[in-house]
């Protein structure tokens, strides 16, 4: 048992407001970041213009999926695109990035990249992507980076993961 108070050789510039977190750096030349995400929870990517983005001043950068293809991540399979090149698989997904001089010139450039959309039917319940007839979400999920041994196999393609933890008597426990 502790008898004496921790004493948080920082608590004191935190409680004031006076701590410097990692965002509140800077550093000369240092580009801020925008992002431009979907606004639909499941659409092909038809056509991205950046050319507006790119005339704002201050911007050094305009990405998109094309320039980022095939680059995946994921905590454990790498299954997400750093920027979507064909498809968007739920509102905010990433198209476009931008890297400009300040966050308000990040920000309007993000704006102003023009995406097309062809909007699909989203699924949206666990029951219906599982389903046999489901479009299948990941098609390429065979070249997604498993970062554990020994990848598991589903049986259905849009079944990335699965975990069942059981503890103890359910039955017991509910009576």
């Amino acid at each position: 048992m502790l008898r004496t108070p921790e004493r948080r050789v920082e608590g004191e510039a935190k409680v004031t407001g006076a701590a410097l977190y990692a965002a509140d750096h800077r550093v000369e030349g240092m580009l801020h970041a925008a992002f431009t995400t979907s606004p639909f929870a499941r659409a092909r990517i038809v056509r991205i213009d950046t050319a507006a983005a790119r005339a704002v001043p201050g911007v050094r950068a305009v990405l998109t999926g094309s320039d980022t293809r095939p680059a995946r991540f994921g905590r454990t399979l790498h299954d997400r695109p750093v920027l979507c090149w064909e498809d968007v698989l739920f509102v905010g997904d990433r198209v476009a990035a931008v890297a400009a001089d300040t966050p308000a010139a990040a920000d309007e450039a993000a704006r102003l990249v023009s995406v097309e959309y062809e909007e699909l039917e989203p699924i949206l319940d666990p029951e219906a992507a599982l389903a046999p007839d489901a479009p299948v979400l990941h098609p390429g999920r065979a070249s997604y980076r498993f970062l554990r041994p020994g990848r598991p196999t589903f049986p259905h393609p849009n079944m990335q993961g699965y975990a069942l933890h059981e503890h103890g008597d359910v039955a017991a426990g509910l009576a």
